[in-house]
Protein backbone atom coordinates (compact mmCIF):
# COMPACT_ATOMS: atom_id res chain seq x y z
CA UNK A 1 0.00 0.00 0.00
CA UNK A 2 1.49 3.15 -1.12
CA UNK A 3 1.84 5.56 2.41
CA UNK A 4 2.18 9.21 2.80
CA UNK A 5 4.17 11.11 5.80
CA UNK A 6 4.07 14.54 6.42
CA UNK A 7 7.26 15.95 7.73
CA UNK A 8 6.96 19.38 9.57
CA UNK A 9 10.19 21.25 10.52
CA UNK A 10 10.73 24.15 13.23
CA UNK A 11 11.56 26.06 9.84
CA UNK A 12 7.79 25.76 8.94
CA UNK A 13 6.17 26.23 11.43
CA UNK A 14 8.09 29.68 12.25
CA UNK A 15 7.31 30.25 8.52
CA UNK A 16 3.60 29.84 8.88
CA UNK A 17 3.76 32.50 11.66
CA UNK A 18 5.36 34.58 10.12
CA UNK A 19 2.44 34.51 7.26
CA UNK A 20 -0.41 34.14 9.72
CA UNK A 21 0.44 37.31 11.32
CA UNK A 22 1.34 39.44 7.80
CA UNK A 23 -2.21 37.86 6.18
CA UNK A 24 -4.94 37.80 9.24
CA UNK A 25 -3.45 40.83 11.13
CA UNK A 26 -2.00 39.67 13.89
CA UNK A 27 -4.32 40.94 16.47
CA UNK A 28 -6.96 41.53 14.18
CA UNK A 29 -8.96 38.50 15.89
CA UNK A 30 -12.46 38.75 17.01
CA UNK A 31 -15.05 36.49 18.54
CA UNK A 32 -18.37 36.13 16.21
CA UNK A 33 -21.85 37.40 17.33
CA UNK A 34 -23.65 34.62 16.67
CA UNK A 35 -23.06 30.71 16.74
CA UNK A 36 -22.19 29.40 13.74
CA UNK A 37 -22.24 25.65 12.38
CA UNK A 38 -20.30 23.88 9.67
CA UNK A 39 -23.03 24.21 7.38
CA UNK A 40 -23.33 28.42 7.67
CA UNK A 41 -19.40 28.56 6.48
CA UNK A 42 -19.62 26.22 3.69
CA UNK A 43 -23.23 27.02 2.30
CA UNK A 44 -23.92 25.00 -0.77
CA UNK A 45 -27.77 25.62 -2.05
CA UNK A 46 -29.36 26.15 -5.06
CA UNK A 47 -28.65 29.08 -6.80
CA UNK A 48 -25.65 30.19 -4.73
CA UNK A 49 -22.70 31.41 -7.51
CA UNK A 50 -19.21 32.94 -6.05
CA UNK A 51 -17.33 35.09 -8.22
CA UNK A 52 -13.00 35.22 -7.63
CA UNK A 53 -10.23 37.24 -8.74
CA UNK A 54 -7.51 35.00 -9.29
CA UNK A 55 -4.19 36.45 -8.88
CA UNK A 56 -0.92 34.08 -9.44
CA UNK A 57 2.74 34.23 -10.31
CA UNK A 58 1.12 34.72 -14.30
CA UNK A 59 -1.26 37.25 -13.63
CA UNK A 60 -4.74 38.21 -12.35
CA UNK A 61 -7.83 36.26 -13.93
CA UNK A 62 -11.52 35.78 -12.52
CA UNK A 63 -13.23 32.51 -12.11
CA UNK A 64 -16.98 31.37 -10.52
CA UNK A 65 -17.55 28.71 -8.16
CA UNK A 66 -21.08 27.13 -8.77
CA UNK A 67 -23.42 25.09 -6.39
CA UNK A 68 -24.40 22.05 -9.44
CA UNK A 69 -26.58 19.98 -7.05
CA UNK A 70 -26.59 16.71 -5.71
CA UNK A 71 -25.38 13.28 -7.06
CA UNK A 72 -25.91 9.88 -5.14
CA UNK A 73 -22.75 7.57 -5.64
CA UNK A 74 -22.71 3.59 -4.14
CA UNK A 75 -26.11 5.39 -1.80
CA UNK A 76 -24.15 8.15 -0.89
CA UNK A 77 -25.75 11.56 -1.70
CA UNK A 78 -22.52 13.87 -2.26
CA UNK A 79 -23.23 18.06 -2.64
CA UNK A 80 -21.11 19.42 -6.13
CA UNK A 81 -19.23 22.50 -6.42
CA UNK A 82 -17.77 23.22 -10.25
CA UNK A 83 -15.48 25.69 -11.30
CA UNK A 84 -13.23 25.47 -14.75
CA UNK A 85 -10.85 23.82 -12.65
CA UNK A 86 -12.81 21.07 -11.70
CA UNK A 87 -15.95 19.83 -9.75
CA UNK A 88 -15.87 18.68 -6.00
CA UNK A 89 -17.75 16.77 -4.16
CA UNK A 90 -18.71 17.16 -1.03
CA UNK A 91 -20.44 15.69 2.18
CA UNK A 92 -21.26 18.18 4.67
CA UNK A 93 -23.10 16.70 8.10
CA UNK A 94 -23.60 18.26 11.16
CA UNK A 95 -20.04 18.44 12.72
CA UNK A 96 -17.74 17.85 9.36
CA UNK A 97 -17.61 18.77 5.97
CA UNK A 98 -15.55 16.17 3.56
CA UNK A 99 -14.10 16.60 0.53
CA UNK A 100 -14.83 12.83 -0.93
CA UNK A 101 -13.94 13.26 -4.74
CA UNK A 102 -12.95 15.33 -7.56
CA UNK A 103 -14.42 15.45 -11.26
CA UNK A 104 -13.40 17.24 -14.83
CA UNK A 105 -15.61 20.33 -15.27
CA UNK A 106 -16.86 18.19 -18.80
CA UNK A 107 -17.31 15.09 -17.36
CA UNK A 108 -19.11 15.38 -13.91
CA UNK A 109 -19.70 11.74 -13.84
CA UNK A 110 -15.93 11.04 -13.76
CA UNK A 111 -15.18 11.23 -10.44
CA UNK A 112 -11.97 10.07 -9.09
CA UNK A 113 -12.81 9.23 -5.09
CA UNK A 114 -9.74 9.82 -2.48
CA UNK A 115 -8.46 6.63 -0.98
CA UNK A 116 -6.74 5.47 1.97
CA UNK A 117 -8.06 8.51 4.10
CA UNK A 118 -10.42 11.35 3.51
CA UNK A 119 -10.39 15.42 2.98
CA UNK A 120 -11.78 16.93 6.32
CA UNK A 121 -12.03 20.76 5.24
CA UNK A 122 -14.32 21.79 8.26
CA UNK A 123 -15.04 20.19 12.14
CA UNK A 124 -16.76 21.27 15.12
CA UNK A 125 -15.45 22.32 17.61
CA UNK A 126 -15.28 25.75 15.37
CA UNK A 127 -12.39 27.42 17.74
CA UNK A 128 -9.30 28.75 17.78
CA UNK A 129 -6.81 25.24 18.07
CA UNK A 130 -9.36 23.10 17.23
CA UNK A 131 -6.47 20.58 15.36
CA UNK A 132 -6.81 17.50 12.91
CA UNK A 133 -4.60 15.44 10.07
CA UNK A 134 -5.33 13.22 7.37
CA UNK A 135 -3.02 11.40 4.75
CA UNK A 136 -5.14 10.30 0.78
CA UNK A 137 -4.35 9.63 -2.50
CA UNK A 138 -5.92 9.79 -5.78
CA UNK A 139 -4.97 8.59 -9.21
CA UNK A 140 -4.40 11.24 -12.29
CA UNK A 141 -3.71 9.79 -15.70
CA UNK A 142 -2.99 6.36 -13.95
CA UNK A 143 -0.28 7.87 -11.91
CA UNK A 144 -1.33 8.00 -7.78
CA UNK A 145 -0.72 11.82 -5.99
CA UNK A 146 -0.58 10.95 -2.34
CA UNK A 147 -1.04 13.82 0.15
CA UNK A 148 -0.40 14.48 4.07
CA UNK A 149 -2.22 17.51 5.65
CA UNK A 150 -2.65 19.21 9.10
CA UNK A 151 -5.31 21.54 9.70
CA UNK A 152 -5.71 24.36 12.26
CA UNK A 153 -7.76 26.36 12.93
CA UNK A 154 -6.97 29.39 13.57
CA UNK A 155 -9.35 31.94 14.77
CA UNK A 156 -11.51 34.50 13.78
CA UNK A 157 -10.91 37.43 11.76
CA UNK A 158 -12.37 40.55 10.35
CA UNK A 159 -10.97 40.21 6.49
CA UNK A 160 -11.41 43.10 3.46
CA UNK A 161 -12.08 41.62 -0.37
CA UNK A 162 -13.71 43.50 -3.07
CA UNK A 163 -17.12 42.05 -2.46
CA UNK A 164 -16.98 43.61 1.08
CA UNK A 165 -15.38 43.10 4.75
CA UNK A 166 -16.27 40.29 6.52
CA UNK A 167 -15.88 38.17 10.03
CA UNK A 168 -14.65 35.16 8.99
CA UNK A 169 -13.22 31.69 10.57
CA UNK A 170 -9.84 31.17 9.34
CA UNK A 171 -8.30 27.80 9.29
CA UNK A 172 -4.46 27.16 8.15
CA UNK A 173 -3.27 23.93 6.13
CA UNK A 174 0.24 22.38 5.83
CA UNK A 175 0.15 20.11 3.34
CA UNK A 176 2.70 17.61 1.55
CA UNK A 177 2.18 15.97 -1.38
CA UNK A 178 4.08 13.40 -3.87
CA UNK A 179 3.21 13.50 -7.31
CA UNK A 180 4.39 9.86 -8.70
CA UNK A 181 5.72 8.95 -12.20
CA UNK A 182 6.88 6.07 -14.11
CA UNK A 183 4.57 3.40 -12.07
CA UNK A 184 5.18 5.15 -8.66
CA UNK A 185 9.09 4.54 -8.98
CA UNK A 186 9.52 8.19 -8.99
CA UNK A 187 8.32 10.80 -7.45
CA UNK A 188 8.45 14.91 -6.93
CA UNK A 189 6.95 16.33 -3.98
CA UNK A 190 5.82 19.83 -3.05
CA UNK A 191 5.40 21.50 1.13
CA UNK A 192 2.32 23.90 0.44
CA UNK A 193 0.37 26.32 2.93
CA UNK A 194 -3.27 26.65 2.58
CA UNK A 195 -5.24 29.54 4.41
CA UNK A 196 -9.24 29.74 4.02
CA UNK A 197 -11.37 32.36 5.53
CA UNK A 198 -14.91 31.29 5.55
CA UNK A 199 -17.78 33.51 6.53
CA UNK A 200 -20.90 32.91 7.80
CA UNK A 201 -23.87 32.37 5.33
CA UNK A 202 -21.06 33.32 2.67
CA UNK A 203 -18.32 30.87 2.44
CA UNK A 204 -14.95 30.68 1.50
CA UNK A 205 -14.03 34.90 0.71
CA UNK A 206 -10.80 34.26 0.52
CA UNK A 207 -8.38 31.32 -0.13
CA UNK A 208 -4.21 31.88 -0.05
CA UNK A 209 -2.12 29.38 -0.90
CA UNK A 210 2.11 29.44 -1.11
CA UNK A 211 4.52 26.76 -1.82
CA UNK A 212 7.03 26.82 1.06
CA UNK A 213 10.87 25.73 0.77
CA UNK A 214 13.34 25.39 3.67
CA UNK A 215 15.50 28.98 3.88
CA UNK A 216 13.86 30.79 1.36
CA UNK A 217 11.01 32.86 0.78
CA UNK A 218 7.63 31.84 0.01
CA UNK A 219 6.53 31.30 -3.54
CA UNK A 220 2.70 32.23 -4.25
CA UNK A 221 0.41 29.65 -5.81
CA UNK A 222 -2.63 31.71 -5.65
CA UNK A 223 -5.08 34.24 -4.04
CA UNK A 224 -8.48 34.09 -4.25
CA UNK A 225 -10.76 36.86 -3.38
CA UNK A 226 -14.56 37.25 -3.30
CA UNK A 227 -15.76 40.13 -5.78
CA UNK A 228 -19.58 38.80 -5.70
CA UNK A 229 -21.51 36.40 -3.86
CA UNK A 230 -25.28 35.44 -5.75
CA UNK A 231 -28.26 33.32 -3.86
Amino acid sequence: MLKGKIIVSTFSYLFFINILSAVAGGDNFTTPTQNVTVSDLFPLEKGFRWRYIHDTREGTSHYSNEYLGVVTKWGEPYKLLGNPFGVSYFEITPDTIYLRAVAPSENIENAQFYKGGEIVRLKIPLVSGNRWSGKTWVEKEGQPIISAYDTEIVGWSKVEVPAGTFDCLVTSTTLNTIFFRNKGRVGVGSFAQDMIWYSPGIGIVRRLKYLLYPKQPQELLSDDRLEEFIH
